[in-house]
């Protein structure tokens, strides 16, 4: 008998690096960066992983940029400076 497994093809959603994903008790979220202060995006529901990303459900949209490094030394309002 031959079984075969076809990888699970999921609905466009928005990707992001798996050092982006926090978790703290609420649930996993990601900090995302902006002009200014950071802030912390709305608490994703992780879906699916392909390689190092992640694809997320709700939290985030396309285009923003997420803070991958440092992320657990931030505190609310703090400045954050962004590197391409």
């Amino acid at each position: 008998m031959t079984i075969l497994f076809r990888p699970q093809e999921l609905p466009s959603r928005v990707m992001v690096p798996a050092a982006a994903v926090q978790q703290d008790p609420q649930g996993f979220f990601q900090l995302g960066a902006e002009a200014g202060p950071h802030r912390r995006a709305a608490s994703s529901d992780p879906r699916g992983q392909q390689g190092q990303q992640f694809a997320v459900e709700k939290g985030l949209q396309t285009g923003e940029q997420v803070i991958t490094d440092g992320a657990q030394r931030l505190r609310e309002g703090a400045a954050v400076q962004v590197l391409n």
